[in-house]
């Protein structure tokens, strides 16, 4: 989404609030309060608080929490980048228990992010979750087409020192 194209369609939605975590804290005791409500259900939001860092930290993410009656409906953690062509926010994670709480945290962090000025937000966001690629393509954001996400097996096998024309270590390549 490039702030300077339009303004983003907002449109209202009613019986969901949305309250940035004030800390880790309150993160835990939000996520833990989902699994007591939402059990093993086919439902469930898929919490990632092992990978999520303090919020309101310099360089920790800014992590939404969406709640409809009190109970927890979904989360978003947003985290700010800075690169050479663009100030901005990255989408890390956005999950949602239904189409209504997905449109309001996409809104949410929408207007969040061009609220601090961003002049993009982004999200990688896989074929398979289409219900987020449609709400967030629905808010103005557009595709810029498909990407590959490779990933290396671990450890790395070593690297042949005795190479030709190489003088010991590794090329990088």
């Amino acid at each position: 989404f490039r702030t300077e194209d339009q303004a983003p369609p907002f449109r209202p939605v009613a019986d969901i609030s949305i309250r940035k975590a004030t800390g880790g804290e309150d993160l835990a005791l939000w996520l833990d309060r989902h699994r007591d409500v939402q059990g093993e259900s086919e439902g469930q939001l898929r919490g990632t608080q092992g990978s999520i860092l303090l919020p309101g930290g310099p360089t920790g993410p800014t992590v939404f929490l969406a709640e409809r009656d009190g109970q927890p409906a979904g989360y978003a953690e947003l985290v700010r980048v800075e690169t050479l062509l663009y100030r901005g926010f990255w989408i890390e994670e956005l999950t949602a228990s239904d189409r209504l709480v997905r449109q309001a945290l996409v809104q949410e962090v929408t207007r969040h992010a061009r609220q601090r000025g961003a002049d993009e937000i982004g999200a990688m966001v896989p074929h398979s979750n289409g219900r987020l690629r449609t709400e967030l393509l629905c808010t103005g954001y557009r595709s810029l087409g498909s990407y590959y996400q490779l990933t290396a097996e671990l450890p790395l096998p070593r690297m042949d020192a005795d190479r030709p024309g190489r003088s010991g270590g590794a090329d990088l390549v």
